[in-house]
C-alpha cells in the first residue's frame, strides 16, 4: 500500500504514522465488519447495476486497448494491409440482467424498461465523457500542409475550413 511505501522510504513523521495506523485500523475494521456474502437476493436492479459497473469500471477502456493491441500485432506479423478495420466488432456482449422472463416475478416488463433506460444513461455519459476528453485534447489551430493550402485565407483558423 501507499503507508507501506511511505514508511519503508522513511519519510514518514511519527504523526503521519500515527494517521496511518488510524486509517488502516478503520479499513481493517469495516472490512471486517463487512458482510463477504450478502445475505439477501439482490434485486433485479441491484443485478443490472453490478453487470453495468463491470462495463464502466473494465471493460469500456480494456476493450478498446485491446483492439489497439491486436490492430498492432496483426500489422506488425501479417503487414500492414491486414490492419483491423475501423469499424471491427469482432465482440458481442449482450446481457439478460434486467431483462430475464425464466419466471422472476421480479422481472416486470416496468424493471425491463428501467434498466434499459439507465444503461442507455450512462452509456451517454460515457460517452460524453470520452468525447469532452477528446475535445480538450484536440487543438483548433493546429493544420497540416495541405489543409492550410486549400484554405489560404484562413490559415490562421484552419477550423472554419
Amino acid at each position: 500500500t501507499q503507508a507501506d511505501n511511505e514508511r519503508s522510504n522513511g519519510i514518514v513523521t511519527p504523526y503521519k504514522s500515527k494517521l496511518i495506523d488510524d486509517s488502516l485500523k478503520r479499513e481493517v475494521s469495516l472490512i471486517w465488519q463487512s458482510d463477504e456474502l450478502s445475505r439477501q437476493k439482490p434485486t433485479v436492479q441491484e443485478e443490472a447495476e453490478r453487470g453495468t459497473l463491470v462495463v464502466e469500471e473494465v471493460l469500456w477502456e480494456a476493450l478498446p486497448n485491446f483492439l489497439r493491441k491486436l490492430d498492432a500485432t496483426m500489422v506488425e506479423n501479417l503487414g500492414e494491409e491486414y490492419n483491423l478495420p475501423i469499424d471491427a466488432a469482432p465482440f458481442k456482449f449482450s446481457s439478460w440482467m434486467g431483462g430475464d422472463r425464466d419466471g422472476n416475478p421480479n422481472v416486470t416488463p416496468n424493471v425491463t424498461r428501467e434498466v434499459c433506460l439507465r444503461n442507455r444513461i450512462r452509456a451517454a455519459a460515457l460517452i460524453k465523457r470520452d468525447v469532452a476528453d477528446i475535445a480538450s485534447r484536440a487543438s483548433t489551430t493546429f493544420c497540416s500542409d495541405e489543409l492550410r493550402k486549400k484554405v489560404g485565407e484562413n490559415a490562421r483558423e484552419p477550423y472554419r475550413a
